[in-house]
């Protein structure tokens, strides 16, 4: 049985990698002659490639990508986690509160974050929807800035390099443990893939990814899809190689998408992708309501 989402941020539900772009621009002007190059270098707002060429996380190795120098990597990274957010505002993706409220919505009856671990919030979820978390690499503070007030309500976790492992593959693995589903084990099913895992990706740590499954097959009790597959209980919900190779790495099932940092469709991944907004609600929707997860790509 679907019991839980867990979402990346920034280019997954955020539309932000043209504002952490024009970030980049502002700091490279700021510096004056020293990043001349830097700043001729930068992609415009509009193209799509040239910003996801800059794609990583964290912001350290964005910045990096982007051409500063190892020696203003920290004031910079300092500058971004401070400002940011006010600066550069960022705006979810069209679609993206349709989609929560959906995922969110149950069958009637009560809700809350059910205390009795992972069997309890297998049984919870039939009644009140999907549990939702956020993991990011981006500041929990500026996530909630990008999602407003009433698309945080739907997540009882947004847990970011503020208040939780800067790590994402231990940031994951807290959210886990917070909700009570540190054992669920979700990796087998549809959308965990087989083979090889989701390499270095984007930034440091991304690691060499574990395989599907890692660490599964404990605690909540996977259901099975249609055609008596296998389910994925929890789902990680990403935009990047580093994002799949972390959910993998703590025995998640990984879901991505194509709209946002990088071009999953073709990274070969093993994993299902939605290329639009609403095509991830109705992939998710699906999962949700018993009928399993589309086929890797």
């Amino acid at each position: 049985m679907a019991v839980a989402l867990i979402f990346d941020a920034d280019g997954t539900l955020l539309d932000s990698l043209p504002p952490h772009v024009e970030f980049c621009r502002a700091m490279a002007a700021q510096q004056g002659d020293s990043c001349a190059a830097v700043l001729a270098a930068l992609p415009e707002a509009g193209d799509l490639a040239g910003c996801r060429a800059l794609s990583a996380a964290p912001m350290d190795n964005f910045l990096r990508k982007a051409g500063f120098a190892e020696a203003l990597l920290p004031p910079l990274v300092a500058e971004y986690e401070a400002g940011f957010a006010d600066r550069f505002p960022v705006a979810p993706f069209r679609g993206t509160g349709a989609v929560l409220a959906a995922l969110r919505r149950g069958s009637g009856g009560g809700g809350g974050d059910p205390a009795g671990g992972a069997a309890a919030a297998s049984a919870a979820a039939a009644v009140a929807g999907l549990r939702l978390a956020v993991v990011s690499s981006n500041t929990a503070a500026n996530v909630r800035r990008g999602l407003g007030s009433a698309l945080c309500a739907h997540f009882e976790i947004i847990s970011g390099i503020d208040n939780g492992p800067r790590s994402k593959q231990d940031a994951i693995a807290d959210c886990l443990r917070r909700m009570g589903l540190d054992s669920a084990g979700a990796g087998a099913g549809a959308g965990a893939g087989a083979g090889a895992g989701a390499g270095a990706g984007a930034g440091a740590g991304a690691g060499a990814g574990a395989g599907a499954g890692a660490g599964a097959g404990e605690g909540v009790g996977e259901g099975a899809g249609e055609g008596g597959a296998e389910a994925p209980v929890v789902v990680y919900v990403g935009d990047t190689a580093k994002d799949c190779a972390c959910a993998r790495a703590n025995g998640l099932a990984f879901v991505g998408v194509d709209f946002g940092f990088e071009e999953l469709s073709t990274a070969g991944l093993g994993c299902p992708v939605a290329r639009t907004m609403e095509g991830l609600g109705e992939m998710l929707l699906a999962w949700k309501e018993g009928r399993g997860l589309p086929e890797p790509e």
